[in-house]
C-alpha cells in the first residue's frame, strides 16, 4: 500500500535549513536598514544605526566564515549538491513547459516527467540565490577589510553588494512562496523543512517524479522511518 506522506528531509537538513534562514533574515533587515529602507523609528529601537552596522558586519563575516568552513567539511556532499542543482538535463526544460500549463489548468493536465532530484523551477531559483550570495559574501568580505583601492572600486564593490542583495531578496522571495505550499502543485510542502520532513506523496509526484519512485522502492519505505534522503 503507497504511504499518504514521504520523507523529503531528515532532520539535520531542517535544522540547518532553519539556521541558514534566520541568519539570512537578520542579514537582510540590518542591510535594508542601513540602506534606509525601515523606519528610523524601529532602527532606534534596536540600538541605533551603530548597532545594526555592527551586527550586519560581525554576523555577515561570521556567515561567510561559516558557509566556507562548511563547504570545506562537507565538501563531497556540498558537489553533489551543486551538481544537482546546475546540471539539467533536455527532459527538464520540457517540465519547465508542463508545469506551466499545470498550474494553469488547476493540476488537471500533470508535469512532465524529470529524473532530477530538485525540480527544475525550483533549481532556477536556487542558482540565482547561490550566485547572489557568491557575490553579497565576496562583496561584503572586501568592505569589511576594505583594503587601500581606488575609489571607483570602491564604489563598484558597494554596487555589487547592493545590486546582488536585491538579487537575493527576490530569489527568497519565490522560494518562501513555493514552500508556503500556497499553489496546488506545492500543498503541503511547508513541512518538508518547518515540520517532520515530509511531504504529501502526490505533491512528491508532481515535483520530484523520478526521486520519489526511487524513494518509494528504496528498503526503507516508512515514510517517518529512515531520515535518509538519497542523493
Amino acid at each position: 500500500m503507497e504511504p499518504e506522506r514521504i520523507q523529503r528531509h531528515n532532520h539535520t537538513v531542517r535544522l540547518a535549513h532553519g539556521v541558514n534562514a534566520i541568519a539570512a533574515i537578520t542579514l537582510i533587515a540590518t542591510g535594508l536598514a542601513l540602506g534606509d529602507q525601515i523606519p528610523a523609528v524601529l532602527v532606534a529601537a534596536v540600538g541605533g544605526h551603530a548597532a545594526v552596522n555592527g551586527v550586519h558586519r560581525l554576523g555577515g563575516l561570521a556567515f561567510v566564515i561559516a558557509l566556507l568552513w562548511a563547504i570545506g567539511i562537507f565538501r563531497s556532499p556540498t558537489l553533489g549538491l551543486v551538481r544537482d542543482i546546475v546540471h539539467f538535463r533536455p527532459d527538464e526544460w520540457r517540465w519547465l513547459r508542463s508545469f506551466l500549463t499545470c498550474i494553469l489548468s488547476r493540476g488537471r493536465q500533470p508535469a512532465a516527467f524529470h529524473t532530477g532530484r530538485f525540480d527544475p523551477a525550483q533549481r532556477l531559483v536556487l542558482i540565482v540565490l547561490l550566485c547572489a550570495t557568491a557575490s553579497v559574501g565576496a562583496s561584503g568580505l572586501y568592505l569589511y577589510i576594505l583594503p587601500d583601492a581606488p575609489r571607483w572600486m570602491f564604489l563598484l564593490v558597494i554596487r555589487t553588494h547592493v545590486y546582488g542583495a536585491w538579487m537575493m531578496i527576490a530569489a527568497l522571495c519565490l522560494h518562501a512562496f513555493a514552500g508556503l505550499g500556497i499553489l496546488r502543485t506545492h500543498k503541503g510542502l511547508l513541512s518538508a523543512m518547518f515540520g517532520d520532513g515530509t511531504v504529501p506523496i502526490q505533491t512528491a509526484r508532481t515535483l520530484w517524479p523520478a526521486w520519489t519512485r526511487k524513494k518509494l522502492h528504496a528498503p526503507q519505505r516508512n515514510p517517518h522511518g529512515s531520515s535518509h534522503t538519497p542523493p
